[in-house]
């Protein structure tokens, strides 16, 4: 979301506006016992609460244990729960107005019908599939608790929105589960933004410089990246590079085709961005015994937004992070290990360009004949206003996204995880039933996990395990897996690398594991989206625990804070001054201009942390704000003469970013681990271009800062916006225009900011969201964490009071403050905030 954007329909405002009316606001007093009954149950569960809110769900059988996780997660997000619901099945609209169709509309092309739902749900076990009936259960009893007692139980929002109240079907809440796997575990599709820059290059250099200049821009490999699993003998895959036959301009008008794919794309993520569904940035460090102090394994996580359970009975005893509607933790720790999940970012998408008949647009050219598109008429409400009838139209490829009839050509697209939601949430159950490192193997490997994710392990034995999972396309050799493929029959799938031959590694000599969205393993091939260098972030949290052979839980934590002040969670196109140093130096000799010297000595002498230890409101070295311009301003001199704007358009839209490795390649010139072959300098030297990019810089600082003298070049301290555009920032007018728009991560959804429940923006440190701290030994089992969007709970119910645990954890949060969440069930339940009994029916 750029700066200033706002969600298309503002729920906020209309809670700002009743607020102000009213001006009623307050925290729900806590009720220490309450017992309801459910005919779903077979035996009594009880849910204790914590001291910050957190549910421990105490049962005697899986069935029991699964109704309370539902129950409880819609007593703490049942609005972001119906938001995400809606999200999956395309039903926005109906009561957020004519400004979500769009959203709607792509929701019911690329989303499944309610048979799909329902035959994923029927493919699971059977008593998986019992498991996910009870949660549903158990949801739908706290909506009839709502329903019947709307002014303590219902959240505001569904009065303020009309939001009618009605049992969910299982298929909803699985819909709902896609939205977040899909969100999380899936990557690539962003072939029509490079087929559009290759069209461009042709135009400019021809077909041959323009091969060239694609393949150093979006190179396939870089050996100079990170890998996660780079000692591990048995991970390595086996990676094609020979020439393409499918590298070649597109037989349509490409440049049309993506204004309105991404105007379609960016909608529908601005719109899933305001219920709380942050942006990736997931980081996981597994210490071995060899490696810590106590000779116990060290965890740490720090990811996505969500909110926390602990279920305990049945012979489960689980607890961790889990995001509506999933209701299981989908990461965290048993009493015997723990496991941490980071996104995979391997491309599991691909575009296909269909040949269509020009007599009929529903038809297309596959192996030979013309062979009917699947065709379906959606009805889309909308409130207010009159419904819209759309037609959804799917090849053998998947759905079609985009349509190019002036040139007799569809774009659809195949994806890996397509009707894997079943098995993404049976996952979930497995997790939270395993007891050692072989049934989680079994898992990874005879189970399968279909969709793509980074899984770190380690338990009470000393074992560490990494495993890259999910479904990963074995590609036609010809087919060029960054430009569309043509759909004709000749570049099919081959099907998936086998569980047992992805990237994984096993009680590593080295005795630690590392992954932070990276480079599963040394030989990975990129595709149409994220690819990694040298640059990539990993490079400090690696340094750290390689300079500490002695780790203890304080250690981790501060590992915690140098990693998040380093910013690489919220920013990633910076890197290290020390990649750029020896060309910074190189520059400066013999130079004359003393400023361009001392920008240097400060840049160099600046320790890469983002830090106000004064606490004026700025950043304390001046070499920050050198820094930041500089690498920017390089990029354009050296890029934009020959890119144009792709030098960083191709970058805006993927997660991970790669412009500041493709740049250090080009620097490093034969010493590159993967050295251009297009001269970027254009002739000049690199020491010329240096100097001529660090004067660059020194005169739009000043041109900014309104001063030549570098000791007023503070850059004010970033913020973290838990309301959506960040327009309520105090210090908003002091920010040079370096382009903070990514500091939006923890957007909230509902009332809680403008009724002033939760503060507009706190000072950004640096942190993802949810962060974990855990040892697994014979220590009690328990969990450090904490929640950045407020807490455990976003309820305000319709008498405009919050639950007190709607703000009781961001300051936590930007503290590097952790609570505790204990396991031990005497402990729990002596030192519980609340009870609340669930019996059978009589």
């Amino acid at each position: 979301m750029e700066r200033g954007q706002r969600f298309p329909i503002s729920v906020v405002s209309i809670l700002a506006l009743v607020s102000i009316l009213t001006g009623c606001t307050g925290a729900i007093p806590v009720v220490r016992h309450r017992e309801l009954t459910a005919p779903a149950l077979q035996k009594t569960v009880r849910i204790y609460r914590d001291a910050a809110g957190i549910p421990h769900i105490f049962g005697d059988s899986e069935e029991d244990i699964l109704f309370g996780v539902g129950y409880a997660m819609a007593e703490d997000r049942l609005f972001q729960l119906e938001m995400v619901r809606r999200f999956g099945m395309g039903e926005l609209a109906a009561v957020l107005g004519r400004d979500l169709v769009p959203v709607d509309e792509k929701a019911r092309t690329n989303g499944y019908t309610a048979a799909e739902l329902n035959l994923m749900i029927e493919q699971m076990d059977p008593d998986i599939r019992r498991l996910f009936k009870s949660m549903v259960a158990g949801i739908n009893r706290y909506m009839d608790e709502a329903q019947a007692d709307p002014d303590n139980r219902l959240p505001l929002e569904f009065k303020a929105l009309k939001i009618p109240l009605r049992h969910y079907a299982e298929g909803e809440i699985l819909a709902g589960v896609s939205v977040i796997t899909r969100k999380y575990s899936t990557a690539g599709g962003g072939e029509l933004l490079n087929q559009a820059f290759f069209d461009d290059l042709v135009k400019w250099y021809g077909i041959n410089s323009a091969k060239i200049i694609f393949d150093d821009v979006l190179t396939l490999t870089d050996p100079d990246a990170y890998a996660t699993s780079a000692d591990s003998p048995d991970s390595k895959q086996a990676i094609s590079l020979r020439p393409f036959k499918t590298t070649r301009p597109s037989p349509g008008d490409i440049h049309t085709v993506l204004a309105r794919y991404e105007e379609s794309r960016e909608k529908y993520d601005l719109a899933l961005s305001g219920f709380g569904l942050a942006a990736g940035a997931s980081r996981s460090m597994t210490i071995g015994p060899a490696r810590s102090a106590s000779g116990n394994v060290l965890m740490m996580q720090a990811t996505a937004d969500g909110h926390e359970v602990h279920i305990h009975g049945a012979g489960l005893d689980a607890a961790g992070l889990s995001i509506a509607p999933c209701g299981l933790p989908v990461m965290g720790r048993t009493a015997d290990f723990g496991w941490l999940i980071t996104t995979g970012e391997r491309d599991t998408i691909d575009t296909f360009v269909e040949k269509l008949n020009p007599e009929n647009k529903h038809q297309y050219w596959f192996k030979g004949q013309w062979r009917d598109m699947d065709v379906r008429s959606e009805t889309i409400e909308v409130k207010g206003g009159k419904p819209v009838v759309i037609k959804v139209a799917r090849t053998v490829h998947g759905p079609v996204i985009e349509w190019d009839l002036k040139n007799n050509r569809a774009y659809s697209q195949q994806w890996a995880s397509w009707l894997s939601e079943g098995n993404a949430w049976s996952s979930f159950v497995r997790f939270v039933r395993a007891k050692s490192l072989a049934e989680m193997e079994d898992i990874v490997i005879n189970k399968n996990i279909a969709v793509n994710n980074n899984l770190s392990y380690g338990d009470r034995q000393g074992n560490i395990a990494f495993w890259h999972t999910g479904n990963l396309p074995i590609r036609a050799a010809e087919a060029d897996p960054r430009l569309p493929t043509p759909g004709t029959g000749e570049y099919e799938w081959q099907g998936f690398v086998e569980p047992a031959q992805r990237p994984h590694l096993k009680n590593p000599k080295k005795g630690w594991l590392f992954a932070w969205n990276s480079k599963p393993s040394p030989d990975t091939v990129f595709a149409d989206g994220s690819r990694w260098g040298k640059h990539f972030r990993t490079y400090l949290p690696v340094s750290l625990i390689e300079g500490d052979n002695s780790v203890t839980l304080d250690d981790m934590k501060q590992f915690n804070k140098t990693i998040a002040a380093a910013f690489g969670s919220v920013d990633l196109t910076i890197t290290a001054t020390r990649f750029f140093e020896p060309f910074w130096q190189e520059a400066v000799q013999g130079a004359t201009d003393q400023r361009i010297k001392d920008a240097v000595a400060l840049m160099t002498a600046w320790n890469n942390m983002y830090e106000d230890l004064d606490g004026d409101g700025y950043y304390d070295h001046v070499g920050l704000t050198l820094f930041r311009k500089w690498l920017p301003v390089a990029e354009r001199v050296v890029f934009e003469d020959d890119l144009g704007e792709w030098w960083h358009r191709l970058d805006d839209k993927v997660y991970i970013k790669y412009r500041t490795s493709l740049f250090l390649r080009v620097l490093e010139g034969d010493k590159a681990g993967k050295p251009v072959k297009w001269d970027f300098f254009n002739g000049k030297s690199r020491r010329d271009v240096i100097l001529e990019t660090l004067q660059q810089t020194l005169t739009e600082l000043e041109k900014t800062y309104g001063t030549a003298d570098m000791a007023r070049w503070k850059h004010p301290v970033f913020w973290r916006y838990l309301a959506q555009g960040g327009s309520d920032n105090p210090s908003r007018s002091k920010l040079p225009p370096d382009g903070p728009s990514y500091l939006k991560e923890s957007a909230v959804a509902g009332g809680g900011i403008k009724l002033g429940y939760l503060p507009k923006a706190v000072r950004h440190n640096g942190l993802p969201n949810w962060t974990a701290i855990m040892e697994i030994g014979n220590t009690p089992p328990r969990l450090l964490s904490a929640i950045p969007s407020g807490g455990q709970s976003w309820f305000i119910n319709t008498g405009w009071k919050a639950s007190p645990h709607i703000n009781d954890q961001y300051w936590r949060h930007r503290d590097f403050d952790y609570k505790v969440i204990e396991m031990d069930a005497d402990t729990i339940m002596k030192n519980c905030e609340s009870e609340t009994v669930l019996r059978p029916a009589p």
